[in-house]
């Protein structure tokens, strides 16, 4: 089981047969990543909170590819409100609840596990453009792409000032993600 679709196609290329070979994208836990305020206490999400927006545009992730770095200097540059830092599971779904756009731009082009946490918090997510075969969700309905750092800032911009249609497609992107991507539909 591979986690991106290439990955299938290079170990059917190197002699592992096709039948024994299948493409399994990353998921999030529900437990893990939510909409609403952690409960440290109770460990459980209380999802019927209000969660106010702090950051513009937030980054949760490593800086261990150029690109990356080159594109999130560009958004830190042009939306100064803006929480870059290394967080996992639920302090990191927190951040995600608190951003009105998460970012994100995969190291090799490939379905990381940033979408999917993304979607699964709740959170409008603005990610580099894959390969329709490559994602199960659609531009435009359960997220937004982009193509290149122009395009990824003036949509960035242009989200930041149309709260309404953000909001609506984080939801839909939540429900796709809670409908079909945690990890219990994986097993």
């Amino acid at each position: 089981f591979c986690a991106q679709r290439k990955a299938v196609s290079d170990f059917i290329r190197d002699g592992i047969p096709a039948d024994r070979c299948h493409w399994l994208p990353h998921a999030f836990d529900p437990l893990a990543y939510s909409r609403g305020i952690f409960d440290l206490k109770k460990n459980a999400w209380n999802r019927d909170v209000y969660v106010s927006k702090r950051y513009d545009v937030c980054f949760v992730g490593h800086m261990n590819d150029e690109n990356r770095i080159l594109h999130v200097d560009r958004l830190f540059r042009e939306f100064p409100n803006f929480y870059w830092g290394n967080k996992r599971f639920h302090e990191a779904a927190e951040v995600y609840n608190q951003s009105r756009i998460v970012f994100n731009v995969s190291a090799r082009s490939e379905l990381n596990m940033r979408v999917f946490e993304a979607l699964g918090s709740g959170a409008f997510l603005l990610t580099d453009k894959l390969p329709e075969s490559e994602t199960p969700f659609k531009d435009g309905i359960h997220y937004v792409t982009y193509e290149n750092k122009d395009d990824m800032a003036e949509k960035a911009r242009y989200f930041l000032a149309h709260d309404e249609e953000r909001e609506q497609i984080a939801k839909a992107g939540h429900e796709e993600a809670l409908k079909a991507h945690s990890y219990m539909h994986r097993t």
